[in-house]
This record gives C-alpha cells, structure tokens and sequence, in this order.
C-alpha cells in the first residue's frame, strides 16, 4: 500500500463524516418537529389534524431537549473524530473498489459512532429497501372491518 493510495483514502473517508456532522447539526427544532410528525404521518396514516397536533407537541418536545442534542452532538463528533483515524488505517489495506463501497458505508450514516446498532445491514439483496434507524413508511392492515382512527384526543 502506497503513500499515493493513503493520500487518496485519508479524504475519501473524512469527508463524509464532516457532512454529516453540519447537516444534523443544522436542523432546528421546529424542522426536526415537522420531520418527526411526518414520519409518525407515513407510519400510522393519521389525518391532518392529528399530524397538526404531533407537529405542535413535537415543536414543544424538540425545544425542551435542544440542549442534549447539542450535546450529543458534540459528542458525536468526537467519536466520529477518533474512529476515523482507524477507518483510515483499515481504508488503506483494502481494494479501490472496497474503499469506495467503505467511503458510502461511512457517508450513509451507518457507521456513526453510537448510532452503530441496528443501521448496519446485509447486502441490499438479503434485506427490503429502506433505513432501519427509520420507522416502517406503512403498518400492516390490522383486522377487517375495524374503524381507521386517529388515535383518540381530538
């Protein structure tokens, strides 16, 4: 392994994870909230009102732990921050084409620090498409017949 190829792997893997850390980073409260919301939307198909209602108390939730997920943040960049060196070292021993599938395991996410649990993923043949951080986008039809609500408080 080359200096050449250290010289190309050291900023195939670092860059990603300095675009991740800016783009979570950058969401504000009320972004994350609507985010939220729309996603318990896709999940559970709740009506408009109901996703009103999750958007205002997800708004209220989001802004009472801002503060953690700054810290979090902070703290996700400095896990990012000393693994990278050793995805670097391991980057260097591998093919360019096993380097290049690495750099896009590292910039989806799926290598983040604390978020490793559950986001790392078989070959897309094995699995169904889509992230396993997010939540399902439909529920399985429950029992015939039964009215579709939305879920109570109004």
């Amino acid at each position: 392994m080359g200096p050449l190829r250290a010289l190309f792997v050291v900023p195939l893997v670092a860059a990603p994870w300095l675009l991740l850390a800016q783009e979570s980073a950058s969401l504000k409260p009320e972004e994350r909230a609507v985010m939220t919301a729309r996603r318990i939307a896709a999940a559970i198909d709740i009506d408009d009102r109901a996703i009103d209602k999750a958007t205002g108390l997800m708004v209220e939730g989001e802004h009472e732990v801002a503060e953690l997920r700054e810290r979090m943040e902070e703290i996700q960049r400095e896990i990012d921050a000393r693994l990278n060196p050793y995805f670097e070292q391991f980057a260097v021993t591998l093919e360019p084409d096993q380097a290049a599938r690495l750099e896009a395991l590292i910039a989806s996410g799926a290598l983040r620090g604390c978020c490793l649990e559950g986001t790392v993923r078989p070959a897309a043949t094995d699995v169904p498409q889509g992230s396993s951080a997010e939540p399902p986008t439909a529920v399985p039809a429950g029992p015939a017949g039964k009215p579709k609500t939305t879920g109570g408080a109004k």
